[in-house]
């Protein structure tokens, strides 16, 4: 594990009850950005000796390794979505609700259906414009569901 890794952690909880172990979660950043799924996590006993560690934190979190992101914003949320939840939104549904804060930071909101539509599947509903939003689209006159039959 290369010492600058180990630099690049950030104190993210600690755990103490007041009696038995302390639990101190670290976290990787690269140029202020969390690294997911690599948290180390630190047992300490009451003396603040080391009892044991869990987790690593990735290698190449080094900060030399950060660079401009290579997608859009609304393309990174959505390939988010789909790595977390399997849910896949078109990037071009998002739309910036107002300008850049002081932090450059963005707030996206997903772009309304046309009127007679809901965005609830998979389906073209034929009054949408864009190819990738008639993906998404059905009309909702269409919403209702079959009832399920009486057992017998």
């Amino acid at each position: 594990m290369p010492r600058a890794a180990l630099a690049g952690l950030r104190l993210v909880h600690v755990h103490d009850t007041g009696r038995g172990g302390i639990v101190v979660i670290l976290r990787p950043t690269v140029a202020g950005v969390d690294v997911m799924h690599s948290d180390v996590k630190v047992l300490l006993g009451r003396d603040l000796g080391l009892r044991a560690i869990a987790g690593s934190p990735h290698p190449a979190a080094l900060a030399s390794s950060a660079r401009s992101a290579a997608v859009s914003a609304p393309a990174s949320v959505s390939a988010a979505l789909r790595d977390l939840f399997g849910v896949d939104v078109p990037k071009d549904r998002w739309v910036a609700t107002r300008a850049a804060d002081a932090a450059g930071r963005v707030q996206y909101t997903l772009a309304k259906a046309p009127a007679g539509c809901a965005s609830i599947g998979p389906r073209a509903c034929g009054r949408c414009t864009s190819r990738a939003a008639a993906r998404w689209c059905r009309p909702t006159a269409s919403r209702s569901r079959p009832r399920p039959r009486a057992a017998s």
